[in-house]
């Protein structure tokens, strides 16, 4: 059975909803070269518009009075998770909102893996409260980071927990 995708998922202070391509515009300012470093280990340059087109697919943007302030990324096929919310929007608990949100709609509640940066503590600890717990640490080395850095990915044999 093939469950339809949200229209748009609201909480009380977000809306979460599917990214199109008259999104991109609204996005890639957003995002800045510290920014790639954080969330993109494997080199995707979401400031560009056509590498941000490339992503489409499984990226959900995170919208705070129609304002985008984050994304969340989900991966049907190895059933991963991501989330950024911008600099100017972070320790608001918007990331907690919207992951919550998001892995409680039937649709999501596939979702099996996700992962962050070791330094990265508040999004290790929303993953943790999200059911996820450690399964395994590996050293990456971005184009965007001058040094390598340990990423942290995590699995959930019982998820269903929210924040």
């Amino acid at each position: 059975m093939h469950i339809a995708a949200p229209t748009m998922l609201v909480t009380k202070h977000l809306a979460v909803r599917a990214m199109t391509s008259g999104d991109i515009p609204l996005v890639c300012p957003r995002i800045t070269f510290a920014c790639i470093a954080e969330m993109s280990p494997w080199g995707t340059d979401f400031r560009e518009p056509a590498e941000m087109a490339k992503h489409l697919k499984g990226t959900h943007i995170v919208l705070r009075n129609r304002e985008c302030i984050g994304m969340i990324f989900s991966n049907r096929r190895t059933r991963a998770l991501g989330i950024w919310i911008a600099p100017d929007h972070r320790k608001r608990g918007y990331a907690a909102e919207a992951v919550g949100a998001f892995l409680s709609h039937p649709r999501f509640r596939r979702i099996r893996h996700a992962g962050c940066f070791e330094d990265n503590i508040a999004s290790r600890k929303l993953i943790e409260r999200n059911g996820f717990t450690e399964i395994h640490r590996e050293m990456l080395q971005s184009p965007f980071c001058p040094e390598p850095r340990i990423a942290v990915f995590s699995g959930a044999a019982h998820r269903g927990a929210s924040c």
